[in-house]
């Protein structure tokens, strides 16, 4: 079995200030690394392809953004997952009938970690999913990924 840890992707660190009133030191914002993939051990499995599994007591995705150094100041985390439906649509490439899940979270000053679990739902479809993650604004994920049937591990072909 194929086993690749996800290469970290780092955000710059140029966030624009969040307050007017504060000094230069104030504003440097940390460096932002974020990760999506099957959580396992404490780190973060890269999985281009995640089986369909909804028991997360056999198998538990999601994603992990980093800071460094520990935030200074509370930060807004918005999440949107774009995943394929049952829904009949048109026809065709790109014509997929599509539905997102949003999410968001306040991080508090002092952390330098948050993650967010994404379950699957026993009415998801196998497909193409995108997950796009901003912190205050800036986006710091948007990776694709596909979800595919069954139990096996998919990253065994």
């Amino acid at each position: 079995m194929s086993l690749v840890i996800f290469a970290v992707l780092v955000a710059a660190a140029g966030f624009a200030a969040t307050s007017s009133g504060c000094n230069s030191s104030d504003r440097q914002r940390p460096s932002v690394a974020a990760q999506f993939g099957i959580f396992f051990g404490g780190q973060i499995q890269r999985r281009d392809a995640v089986a369909l599994e909804p028991d997360s007591t056999r198998q538990t995705q999601g994603f992990r953004v980093q800071f460094h150094p520990a935030l200074k100041h509370a930060v807004a985390l918005d999440w949107e997952l774009d995943v394929p439906t049952r829904r009949r649509g048109r026809r065709g490439p790109g014509n997929a009938p599509r539905t997102k899940r949003t999410g968001h979270a306040e991080i508090p000053a002092g952390r330098s970690q948050y993650e967010q679990l994404i379950a699957f739902d026993p009415t998801d479809v196998p497909g193409t999913w995108n997950l796009r993650v901003d912190v205050d604004g800036a986006n710091v994920l948007d990776r694709p990924f596909r979800v595919v049937a069954g139990l096996r591990d998919p990253d065994d072909d």
